[in-house]
């Protein structure tokens, strides 16, 4: 049986893995300030408000949050431990005059309270209705004595619904200052949506500390015993509940204001110290302005709006890819071309657009059981020994071939003749100085991932940008043939690495901006590839644990959309069924270690469909890391069976997507999945759900009042569209759930019943 599109208002519960539930609906203040410490005077609606700015100097110049590592992952940055976290609080001052601060007291806040290791140097700027003075200060420290050669100015710029603002300080104090901070009111009410890009654990930020750095998502990510293994035996490889994948030092707020800064420096958001007070904490040597844009919303979707002219808004994506499923699918040719036509055949309705193979450049042991591909980006003709008939063959039937690539190149050279490949890029680029350098030998950085070795592609150096863009277009365009591909990996760039640049900009301060300049480095080389449509992108949402939970598992998904949507990412998509596996045993025998042990289920892997189906801009399966011993779309008749079903769902879909996607997403930034928050903010239900700070679920206990278990309801809900509300089982072993339906007319998909809500609506 196949459903039709409804198109008014849908809520969706899923009770069954045989019927997947769905209904249908028929003076603003910028408080800024911070103990009459003034810096910016801001002015709307003649209403005064104020900031704190700060700058300072620390000899030792690494970031109090970072491992200076292969894979960058962050350490805790506010646990005690064996590294160093650096405090720094206040001065006290007294007024001179109105224009002119003399410092009476500077507290080092240096480890240890040692001022030889650290000096402090501050500086103010005064701000009366956007007027200016410059304003000189002494610094008075116990031991010595500094006075500072800054002259801080800042630039505001006052739009109807936006305030750009600029602080600088004097190039000169760029040797003095590797450390800024910008400290602005906020009430103990506010809640602080969005921030630090896509989180995958909490919507609302409030009271956290979050550093803002691309770094590997990790494994578990606070899910215990597992992450505290991981992280000791594995190099922090566990990560944490904050790391992540993206890294925008933005956010909108229940106070109809929202804030991102331009900087694309390592920062920390501190939510946590001070209740009434936002901190951010730029780390850098490099730059003397930190710049940014506070935004006025009456509403989530006006602030969003405003907050993508700055973060930018996705493109719409190709019809083709909202008409049916992707299967992600490794193995070879032979493997690859008999298991999807057998799937075609023997499930003749299944909606399938396209097969994705990240193997077409082969693979590698990872030994840990699993496999990894070969950075080394050509056809193997070994394990694909005739892709043009493939690739024919497919389209034939209207399947699309899509592949993979990222910006890392492994060393090769004993695997050549094994797999078929023309070229060793490895060598190639080492012989050419197209890597990032190491910075105690100026030789090629080599990093290590488990069993294998690789080098970063230097983007600061044009002749390496022009170097893999040609083999993104003459390896993947044109020799292959692909419509589409993967351009994975923007996080690996050593904080030390030496650039070819590297009179402008460090490893440190790049590391950041190496993701965005990647997508832009692969957007380049398909414009300028004439035959190949120019279609925007899809963000996917990492590498998930196959696991059921709120850190790293299927929940966790529902947060990385309610986050990421937020500040621009309004097209994305999850690996269906998740990736990460792990199968442990007992030294010396066939036992599992039950916390290392992850294996895909039937179960999860048929749940992840239904909430893929209908929330995901890219309908796509993914084989995970351990193929052989887990579930997959093509496993049996009951996986089979799901996936023709759950194809024919996002088939329906897809117009539905579309002209939101053309007309919402591009036009305005909304996202088209997101919280209920997002259109429903006046809901007291829905804020209750959106500003809990969900401490109990990170802690692994469940909802402990009727309050909480209410926020648990709403918050595994998710709007998609304008008129669609799905309510996923994400539960294992649960085979129906409570919904919540605003006030408004609701219909039942599947059945057509009709449902009133007046008040609220608890089912």
């Amino acid at each position: 049986m196949y459903w039709p599109l409804l198109l008014s208002f849908f809520c969706a519960c899923a009770t069954s893995f045989a019927s997947f539930q769905v209904y249908s609906l028929s003076n603003f203040q910028l408080n800024y300030s911070l103990s009459g410490e003034t810096l910016l005077s801001i002015y709307h609606n003649d209403q005064p408000n104020y900031a704190v700015f700060s700058v300072a100097r620390y000899y030792d110049e690494a970031f109090p949050f970072l491992v200076l590592g292969y894979a960058g992952l962050i350490e805790a940055p506010i646990e005690s431990g064996n590294y160093q976290y650096v405090h720094t609080y206040p001065y006290e001052y007294v007024y001179n005059s109105s224009d002119e601060i003399a410092v009476s007291k500077i507290e080092s806040g240096c480890y240890d309270n040692d001022v030889y290791q650290c000096v402090l140097l501050y500086g103010q700027c005064i701000f009366s209705e956007l007027e200016q003075w410059n304003v000189s200060f002494v610094w008075n420290i116990s031991v010595a004595k500094l006075t500072a050669p800054y002259l801080h100015s800042s630039d505001l710029y006052a739009t109807k619904d936006a305030l750009d603002f600029s602080i600088e300080w004097t190039a000169a104090a760029m040797d003095e200052v590797n450390r800024a901070w910008f400290t602005y009111d906020s009430d103990p009410g506010e809640a602080i949506m969005g921030l630090g890009g896509v989180q995958y654990s909490y919507f609302n930020m409030k009271g956290k500390v979050i550093p803002i750095i691309n770094s590997e998502q990790g494994v578990g990510r606070g899910l215990e015993p597992l992450t505290a293994t991981l992280n000791i035996e594995q190099d922090k490889a566990g990560g944490a509940w904050y790391t992540t994948y993206g890294s925008v030092p933005g956010y909108i707020s229940n106070r109809n204001r929202s804030m991102v800064l331009y900087n694309y420096e390592c920062m920390i958001f501190d939510l946590e110290s001070d209740a009434t007070a936002i901190r951010t904490e730029l780390f850098s040597n490099e730059t003397n302005v930190l710049s940014g844009r506070v935004i006025y919303g009456a509403s989530p979707q006006q602030q969003i709006e405003q907050m993508t002219l700055v973060t930018g808004r996705s493109e719409p994506l190709p019809r083709w890819s909202l008409e049916g499923g992707i299967l992600g699918i490794e193995g070879g040719q032979t493997f690859v071309m008999n298991t999807t036509l057998s799937l075609l055949t023997q499930y003749n309705r299944t909606k399938l657009v396209g097969v994705w193979m990240q193997d077409w450049v082969g693979t590698v042991s990872n030994g840990v059981g699993g496999q990894r591909l070969l950075w080394n980006w050509e056809l193997n003709t070994i394990q694909y020994p005739d892709w043009s008939t493939l690739v024919d063959e497919f389209a034939s039937r209207g399947v699309r071939v899509l592949t993979y690539i990222n910006p890392y190149f492994a060393n090769v050279t004993a695997n050549m003749s094994s797999n078929g490949f023309q070229h060793n890029y490895f060598d190639e680029g080492v012989r050419n100085g197209f890597f990032v350098r190491a910075p105690d030998t100026n030789d090629t950085y080599l990093i290590n991932s488990f069993s294998i070795q690789f080098a970063c592609v230097d983007l600061t150096n044009p002749k390496a940008v022009q170097w893999i863009q040609t083999i993104i277009q003459q390896n993947m365009l044109n020799a292959t043939n692909v419509s589409g591909f993967m351009a994975d990996f923007g996080e690996y760039l050593p904080l030390d690495a030496v650039l070819y640049d590297s009179s402008s900009v460090s490893g440190q301060a790049y590391h950041n901006y190496f993701a965005q300049r990647w997508a832009q480095v692969v957007r380049e080389a398909i414009d300028n590839y004439s035959v190949f449509p120019k279609y925007a992108r899809t963000h996917w949402l990492g590498d998930q644990l196959v696991s059921w939970d709120v850190y790293d598992g299927l929940q966790s998904v529902l947060f990385g959309i309610f986050s990421g949507g937020v500040i621009g990412h309004s097209c994305v998509h999850s690996d269906i069924g998740g990736y990460t596996m792990l199968d442990q045993k007992i030294k010396d025998t066939n036992i599992d270690i039950p916390f290392l042990t992850y294996l895909r289920s039937q179960q999860l892997l048929l749940r992840w469909m239904e909430l893929s189906a209908f929330s995901d801009c890219i309908f796509r399966s993914h084989p995970g890391n351990l193929p052989n011993l887990s579930y997959q779309v093509y496993s049996n008749n009951v996986t089979k069976s799901h996936f023709e079903k759950f194809t024919n769902v996002f088939y329906q879909l897809s117009q539905y997507k579309y002209d939101y996607l053309q007309n919402q997403s591009y036009l305005y930034g909304y996202p088209l999945s997101q919280h209920l928050y997002l259109q429903y903010w006046n809901d007291p239900f829905v804020q209750s759900a959106a500003f809990d700070t969900l401490d109990h679920h990170l802690q692994g206990n469940p909802p402990r009042d009727h309050v909480q278990q209410q926020n648990h309801i709403i918050n595994t809900q998710l709007i998609v569209g304008n008129c669609l509300l799905i309510a996923p089982v994400v539960v294992e072993n649960t085979y129906q759930r409570d919904v919540y339906l605003p006030v408004g007319q609701w219909t039942h998909w599947w059945t057509q019943r009709v449902f009133n809500v007046t008040t609220f609506g608890f089912f």
